[in-house]
């Protein structure tokens, strides 16, 4: 594809690309989906109830998703929405519209979602699996003998990452 800008000019994250991107490398290294990576080398080591790609028997202990109340008439509508409903041509409306449909109401709650292995947009877990996951990172990229990363990996938390391009996905392009 084309890209949108030129390269290095601008910069976007959008976590339904960039994790299936992501997931593919993944998958094209190791031979395994990024879901059964992530069962096996991080929440079965690590004692986790975490999934990306919930199987069914698990289903029952989902809370389901509530959205915001759309706003009321008069009310403003926040800027990227407004700009994706104006404007299906623009990097909002493009990830709004070209969503594979996991955007439309309802259907984050849908089985289906739940079991699909959409990297970086549905893991499903509790505040304990959440916290479990990063404490190893917390902790120098181990814990309880589970190393996740090597200490060279783990960025200073003292120094705040920030790029010196405008993001474009979550402001007016």
């Amino acid at each position: 594809m084309e890209p949108l800008w030129e390269p290095g000019t601008r910069h976007g994250y959008h976590a339904l690309v960039f994790g299936h991107l992501v997931g593919e490398i993944l998958r094209r290294v190791t031979g395994r989906s990024l879901g059964t990576f992530f069962r096996t080398e991080v929440t079965e080591p690590l004692g986790l109830d975490f999934w990306i790609g919930l199987p069914e028997e698990h289903e029952p202990r989902v809370a389901p998703c509530t959205s915001a109340d759309p706003p009321a008439p008069g009310q403003p509508v926040p800027q990227f929405y407004a700009v994706a409903m104006n404007d299906p041509t623009s990097i909002p409306g493009m990830i709004v519209w070209n969503s594979g449909g996991i955007l439309l109401p309802g259907a984050v709650n849908s089985h289906q979602v739940h079991a699909a292995e959409i990297p970086s947009a549905n893991g499903i877990t509790n505040a304990r699996g959440l916290a479990g996951m990063y404490r190893p990172l917390a902790l120098g990229g181990e814990f309880n003998g589970v190393r996740l990363v090597p200490d060279d990996a783990i960025p200073n938390p003292g120094v705040p990452a920030r790029s010196a391009r405008r993001h474009v996905v979550f402001m007016r392009s």
